[in-house]
């Protein structure tokens, strides 16, 4: 569930897909890789991947705050 403070991060699309279509994406500036993954138990996860060599991950514009 959303949280009201979280609705400012992105615009939500009016229709979204219960599952991705790719297994795999890339962020649009090659800073981080998105895995999508089925656990043998159902749960669905996320692996996010920074590249630590890339510019906008040097410059704190992608992943966790350091």
């Amino acid at each position: 569930m959303v949280q009201g403070w979280q609705l400012w991060l992105s615009p939500r699309p009016v229709r979204r897909t219960e599952t991705p279509v790719e297994t795999r994406m890339l962020s649009p500036n090659n800073a981080a890789l998105y895995e999508y993954i089925y656990e043998d138990d159902g749960r669905f996860v996320v692996r996010e991947t920074h590249y630590a060599d890339n510019k906008a991950v040097c410059e704190g514009r992608s992943g966790p705050p350091l």
